[in-house]
């Protein structure tokens, strides 16, 4: 385990923490000699081990009571990675091997994290399935809690045959990650972490080929853990590009909501009666300011009898003419086509 209690000063100590690897670490040696380093879970005396081949952890004197007697090796040196990452994107706001009394976790959850707006993000890290999902996913429902699962990468099952194809578990397909990322690939996901390359595989968008458990996605993720990106608000991993794909979903989404709203609109506005087509008040009277604005008012013809007007070509005042150019409001007499003619 990598966090202990300062007995005599209340004080939680993480052991992966920078400040213990920069000289202090003689100083946590000598309070796990004295006894002073114990356990948040059993209360038990914690020793330090910090040499040169295994990552610094704490260790029980007596492990027979406590419920984190089990944890493996590969379940801490994921956590060991999972926290570094994310101290990396939120500081001090993240801590380690957490209890939350209000989820039904059979274990301290691997890493936490408390913004600023009091919004709670939890990681919690599988390497087999677990029972008693659906109370657990109840009480982290009401507790209104965002958890992200992370499966070990020996986890995943791929199909020999087809690629891109997958059989998951129970656990895996009740832990299926729904966040925003969900709209954009029309599907849910899945998260493995490697703890021997120190990379992140993500799979985007799943769906049911062959029921119960056969899974093909539209989009596999993969990069080392420290080239992934975070929401700042949910915690979700995010992968580079991903954002931006997710705001062109977005965006195409707001256009199509505009014209299913305009469609629903003009369908109130226009109705079919018989072989006619009835506008409602308020489109009549657009129609009529476009009509308005668009179509020029029709020139008056003068009368040929009444008024007189000049010929184009002789200049002469008539209404003898032969023909009437209304733009001009000018005239060809019937003198003038009879010469011309």
């Amino acid at each position: 385990m990598y966090r202990a209690l300062d007995k005599e000063c209340g004080e939680e100590i993480i052991i992966l923490d920078e400040k213990w690897h920069q000289g202090a670490i003689d100083e946590l040696r000598l309070k796990g000699r004295s006894k002073i380093l114990h356990c948040p879970e059993c209360q038990k005396p914690l020793t330090v081990k910090a040499g040169d081949q295994k990552r610094w952890h704490f260790a029980h004197q007596d492990l027979e009571d406590c419920p984190l007697r089990n944890e493996s090796a590969m379940i801490l040196q994921a956590r060991s990675l999972l926290y570094k990452w994310l101290q990396s994107k939120f500081s001090d706001k993240v801590t380690i091997e957490k209890k939350i009394e209000e989820c039904l976790f059979p274990r301290p959850v691997d890493c936490y994290v408390q913004l600023d707006n009091g919004a709670k993000i939890v990681y919690w890290i599988l390497e087999a399935g677990i029972r008693n999902r659906s109370e657990l996913l109840w009480s982290i429902s009401e507790a209104n809690i965002q958890v992200h699962w992370v499966f070990l990468h020996r986890m995943l099952k791929e199909d020999e045959k087809h690629t891109n194809e997958f059989y998951f578990s129970p656990t895996e397909r009740d832990f299926f990650n729904r966040s925003d990322y969900m709209k954009a690939y029309n599907g849910p996901s899945l998260h493995y972490l490697n703890i021997e390359t120190s990379e992140l595989k993500t799979f985007r968008g799943l769906y049911l080929v062959h029921s119960p458990q056969k899974y093909k996605c539209k989009k596999v993720l993969n990069g080392p853990l420290d080239e992934i990106l975070i929401s700042p608000k949910t915690g979700e991993f995010v992968y580079l590009g991903e954002y931006e794909k997710l705001q062109e979903y977005r965006k195409s989404q707001t256009l199509r909501q505009l014209k299913m709203e305009t469609s629903i609109k003009l369908k109130k506005d226009v109705s079919i009666v018989g072989n006619k087509i009835r506008f409602s008040g308020g489109m009549n009277k657009k129609l009529s300011r476009i009509t308005q604005k668009t179509v020029p008012p029709r020139p008056e013809v003068p009368n040929i009898l009444n008024e007189p007007v000049p010929c184009e070509i002789c200049g002469k005042l008539t209404t003898a003419w032969s023909s009437f150019n209304c733009k001009t409001r000018t005239c060809e007499c019937k003198e003038c086509l009879e010469k011309r003619s």
